[in-house]
């Protein structure tokens, strides 16, 4: 309020009284006012016995300097509760009659300046007995004078002035607890701004922003039963808190007792089975928070306790989405899922215990039962699916690895074994052929040759047996690697800051992000490979030492030549590969912003220049790729000439130096052994190369994993939002030595409130809006809302509370229905009435199948006016508590952007408007001018218009 002169305002009436933290004052009389002359009172609840202050004060609020405090009568017994005024070093108050001080209202002089106090007073009283809160998104705003008719569970709330309400027929709850006085029909009821009335049944509301008649008695018994309403509010207020903190303590012994008892229960599972460690985090009276500890237990996700779902997955940092399930899904491994038994909706976890079997943990009763069909139709159609993030952290190529091979050691382990049983069974081939050469052939032996068929048919049939098993086991721990690898890097992909993305194409982003897949299938294969080879080389140098020890060091010679060769030419090759995925990406990104852009180049006749900048890169990447196709080559022949070279090289040798020392079943079968040996070598070269190659596509990936994400546990959680803006004195520039964008900013927004912001191209308007989204940091100064840092809150659970219209925002591909809901559980009613608020949904009723119309990516089948009432309903659809519109209405007509703002006056939600058409801002409460990053003008429409500054030139011009 405006400073006014108390000793001239109350005509020095009253007795001055000093007042201190040790000297408080009971504000215990309904005929007695109170004036704060100096300092501050801090006003609190306290209990009272016998009249006198006891126990603990609450506190209820703070009355500065040129505030008033007014009293309520106690109890005869002077038991219950009192407003305690508490004072500080300097504080001085004024006690007068309440007569007295009233009848200075009727001085016309001094009417405006009392009421101003008087209003001042119910506004603090009022909000500190409501506790402050939010008022709901769907309250209903009066203003004026009327008469309302308002349905059972309905809220009004004043849009700016106090109204004075009376409820004449049916029942209102103050703020919407029926535990709060009855308000009376008797006596209008001043509700101020920031409180709301609640109808517990069909009600009829009569209001008047008049204030009661000061002659007489009317504003007196009005005002004496408004503060012991107050007294009487803060009576629950203080049982409640009582009652509240009793239950904290019983919940925290509580949770302290479950804490001990979960850590000896952890204690006492370490060696028992992964089934009885599920069925320990079973908990009667939190099913959701056991069930999704049981899925996130079994798919290696920590969960942290929180309400919902959403709730509990946004706490804990996964993912999760909606399967559907179908025929008989639990014979196949689909992972752990959350389902919910459709006749009660109790939340159930079902674990996979092998291949083709699933287990039903009910967190409820603590039992398990494997699922079949009966226990598959009891549960709800849909279940889901919880995605396991990479941790907050950098991260290298080893953490990848050890990520996506989690839950893999069962198929890894059969993989190995099965690749150590053909690494034996390898020795049969050369074993068998000197057997066959050295005796069976010489002697004749018929028999013993049928029973060598026989033993390496079975020896054949077995090594198929192995390969299939290593198959499956492959694809296994191919498909399990992928499904976790690629979610937890599009997660982290959209987690990551937004300063990110500045640096690449949406092209370039989506071939890097994609080479993770690359990059699992060569891992998958040749480290398999690698692996499987290297252990078929040692059996078979084993059969080389045994059969001649001085030709198996020829053999390990010539082996470890052709292994330097591969190696060097490798290097060479992935040099070209890392130039060639460098080209590619940006090819795809050229590529893609060309396709999305075809409309313009053909306006614009650019499709010669475009095709062009297309070939350029494209010749490159070709020339590059023809350097690495001759390296390519040239392994090729190779691989295809050195084995035979390598053999030559043994028959030389045993010629010249071993001739008459070897038989000729040992020359014979020492061949086959180093024919695999050549072999394992090939492939373990092979496989290095195919190793070599994912070194630049993980290079291109180590921006993605590398950069941490913008989430970060550490910071505080933003709770709900009042819509209450301020930005102090911020200041910002793109680069360190360049020159500042922003210079010195400070305005603020308070709930409810419609600011707009305005100024020529280029002076900093959309760089303000992104420091208010979090999308870059201030190099000085700070972005508050409702009055905690933005630096230090959860800065996506800020802008869940925020529906944001961009210039340049663009649609999903999609039908409209998916457009405006998005992932939200919101219905399609809540998607009508969001597209009544943008004045689309009228369109929406004329197109072929209404909500189900399908639009493309960027929406081109739709005018620019229907594109931009799209994105508003999508953002208006939540209801959120603050809106930030940029250019939001450029592409609507006068009668639209008509419909547009009065829905929006009909929410509770604070507006900041970036706009240059006057039409769109002549109604905001407040209108900053910018100029060159700065601050030039501030205040109403009128005031602007009046001052001939800016916006008055602005202005000008538009209207020219």
């Amino acid at each position: 309020m405006d400073t006014v002169d108390r000793t001239d305002l109350l005509g020095g009436s009253g007795v001055i009284r000093g007042t201190g933290g040790n000297r408080p004052v009971l504000l215990d009389r309904s005929d007695k006012v109170w004036s704060v002359e100096g300092g501050h009172a801090d006003v609190f609840s306290v209990r009272l016995e016998g009249g006198r202050p006891t126990g603990a004060r609450l506190p209820f609020f703070t009355a500065p300097a040129g505030d008033i405090l007014l009293g309520a009568d106690l109890p005869g017994d002077g038991r219950g509760r009192g407003m305690l005024a508490v004072g500080t070093f300097g504080t001085v108050l004024r006690e007068m009659a309440t007569a007295d001080f009233l009848r200075l209202a009727s001085q016309p002089a001094k009417a405006d300046d009392i009421q101003r106090l008087i209003r001042r007073w119910m506004r603090n009283a009022s909000l500190a007995a409501g506790r402050r809160e939010i008022i709901p998104r769907d309250s209903r705003d009066i203003s004026g004078a009327g008469r309302i008719n308002v349905r059972s569970g309905a809220n009004v709330h004043p849009a700016f002035k106090t109204v004075w309400i009376r409820v004449e027929s049916g029942r209102a709850a103050f703020m919407g607890r029926m535990e709060y006085p009855e308000l009376v029909s008797d006596r209008p009821f001043p509700l101020v701004r920031g409180t709301w009335l609640q109808a517990s049944e069909e009600s009829v509301l009569s209001f008047r922003e008049e204030w009661p008649s000061i002659d007489g008695d009317e504003l007196r018994q009005t005002l004496e039963a408004f503060s012991s309403f107050i007294l009487e509010c803060a009576t629950v207020n203080a049982d409640r808190t009582e009652a509240n903190e009793r239950t904290r303590m019983e919940l925290r012994e509580e949770a302290q007792r479950s804490l001990l008892s979960r850590g000896l229960s952890r204690l006492v599972l370490i060696l028992k089975s992964p089934k009885q460690q599920l069925a320990a985090e079973a908990s009667p009276r939190e099913p959701l928070l056991a069930a999704c500890r049981m899925v996130g237990q079994s798919a290696g996700i920590e969960v942290l306790p929180a309400g919902s779902l959403e709730d509990i997955s946004r706490a804990s940092g996964f993912r999760t989405r909606r399967v559907v399930l179908r025929g008989d899904w639990w014979k196949t491994d689909n992972g752990p899922l959350l389902a919910y038994r459709e006749a009660d909706g109790r939340p159930l976890a079902a674990i996979p215990v092998s291949a083709g079997r699933y287990e039903l943990f009910d967190p409820v009763e603590g039992t398990a039962a494997a699922i079949d069909r009966t226990t598959a139709d009891a549960l709800a159609a849909e279940a889901f699916v919880f995605y396991r993030p990479f941790p907050d952290a950098a991260l290298k190529g080893m953490d990848l690895v050890r990520f996506g091979l989690r839950s893999c050691a069962r198929d890894i382990g059969t993989a190995l074994a099965v690749g150590l049983g053909g690494a034996i069974l390898s020795l049969l081939g050369p074993w068998m052929t000197g057997l066959l050469f050295d005796t069976i052939i010489p002697e004749a032996e018929g028999n013993r040759l049928i029973q060598l068929a026989i033993i390496l048919a079975a020896g054949a049939l077995a090594t198929l047996a192995f390969d299939i098993t290593r198959g499956i086991a492959q694809l296994r721990v191919e498909g399990r690697m992928d499904s976790s690898v690629q979610a937890a890097l599009w997660d982290r992909l959209l987690s990551l800051p937004v300063s990110f993305f500045r640096n690449y194409t949406a092209g370039d982003l989506a071939e890097r992000s994609m080479g993770i897949s690359t990059i699992r299938m060569i891992l998958s294969g040749t480290v398999v490979t690698t692996v499987l080879a290297g252990l078929l080389s040692m059996a078979n140098l084993a059969l080389l030492v045994h059969y001649s020890p001085s030709l198996a060091w020829v053999a390990v010679v010539q082996s470890a030549i052709g292994l330097a060769f591969i190696l060097c030419v490798s290097l060479t090759l992935v040099r070209r590969q890392g130039r060639i995925l460098e080209l590619e990406g940006k090819n795809v990104g050229i590529i893609l912003q060309l396709l999305t852009g075809i409309t313009k180049l053909r306006i614009s006749g650019s499709e010669d220049g475009a095709f062009s900048l297309w070939a350029e890169t494209f010749a490159e990447k070709k020339k590059n790729a023809f350097s690495a196709g001759k390296l390519q080559n040239a392994l090729a022949v190779f691989n295809a000439v050195y084995p035979i070279i390598s053999l030559m090289t043994i028959f030389m040798w045993l010629t010249w130096k071993l001739r008459g020392n070897l038989s000729t079943g040992g020359f014979l079968a020492f061949s086959f052994a180093f024919m695999s040996v050549q072999n394992a070598m090939l492939q373990t070269a092979m496989a290095i190369v195919m190793s070599l190659s994912v070194v630049p596509i993980f290079d291109r990936l180590r921006p993605i994993i590398g950069t941490l994400p913008e989430a970060d546990d550490s910071k505080e959680k933003p709770g709900v939002l009042s819509g209450r803006i301020e930005v102090s004195h911020l200041s910002y520039r793109y680069d360190p030595e360049g020159p500042r964008v922003l210079k010195d900013i400070s305005l603020s927004v308070g709930p409810g409130e419609f600011v707009a912001i305005v100024g020529s191209s280029g002076s900093g308007k959309s760089t303000l809006l992104r420091m208010l989204l979090g999308f870059a940091s201030p190099d000085a100064g700070a972005v508050y809302y409702d009055g905690q840092d933005l630096s230090s809150l959860d800065v996506r659970g800020v802008r869940r509370q925020i529906g944001v219209v961009l210039q340049n925002g663009q649609l999903m591909g999609g039908d409209i229905r998916t457009s405006i809901l998005g992932s939200s559980k919101l219905t399609e009613d809540d998607a009508w009435e969001a597209a009544r608020m943008a004045g689309l949904d009228q369109d929406i009723r004329e197109m072929p199948m209404g909500m189900y119309t399908m639009v493309p990516p960027g929406g081109g089948t739709l005018s620019g006016g229907q594109r931009q009432r799209l994105i508003i309903a999508r953002a208006i659809v939540g209801k959120p508590r603050m809106l930030f519109f940029d250019e939001a209405t450029s592409a609507l007509d006068n009668r639209t952007q008509a419909i547009v703002g009065q829905s929006l006056e009909g929410l509770q939600v604070s507006r900041l408007v970036i706009a240059h058409r006057l039409s769109t801002i002549m109604k905001a409460d407040r209108i900053y001018v910018m100029d060159k990053g700065e601050i030039a003008e501030s205040g109403a429409y009128e005031e602007l218009m009046a001052s001939g500054g800016l916006f008055a030139e602005l202005a000008r011009r538009q209207m020219a």
